[in-house]
Parts: structure tokens; C-alpha cells; sequence
């Protein structure tokens, strides 16, 4: 795992994005006013999503959904007829 900003047990505001096995971890600032989004945490790690799913908790999500510190977001391969 790679990290796009330094991290340490004092920065635990982190979200994991990215394809499984290849994840980064991108830090959040806790002072921002509004809800960092699925796609504003992925440009931030650096990953183009075409071509792929966005998973969180499993379930299928849109690149407007809001995430939080701690949360896993993960790229997955689309499936052709899935």
C-alpha cells in the first residue's frame, strides 16, 4: 500500500481508495466544511475510474457519495453482462 500523504496514529483522518491490491491511503482535512466525495478522494489518490465499479461496504456507489474517515472504497473490473 502507498500512501499519497504522510500518515501517521495523529492523522487518522484517512480514506483507503483505489483497486484491491493496489489501494493508496488519502488523508482528509477534518476542518473542510463539506463532505469529501467518492470522486474527489479518487482523483486526490491519483486512479481514473473509467472501466471500473466503485465499491463501498460491498454495495455499488456513485461518484457524488459522500465518504468518510475510515472508510474503504474500492475500484473492481466491470463485468461484462453483470
Amino acid at each position: 500500500m502507498t500512501d499519497t500523504a504522510a500518515t501517521t496514529d495523529e492523522t487518522p483522518h484517512v480514506v483507503t481508495v483505489g483497486p484491491p491490491g493496489n489501494t493508496k491511503r488519502v488523508v482528509l482535512n477534518p476542518e473542510r466544511e463539506t463532505p469529501y466525495t467518492v470522486g474527489e478522494v479518487m482523483t486526490m489518490a491519483g486512479f481514473n475510474v473509467d472501466g471500473f465499479a466503485l465499491r463501498l461496504l460491498g454495495a455499488p456507489v456513485a461518484l457524488t457519495a459522500p465518504v468518510k474517515a475510515g472508510m474503504a472504497v474500492f475500484l473492481v473490473k466491470n463485468v461484462a453482462g453483470a
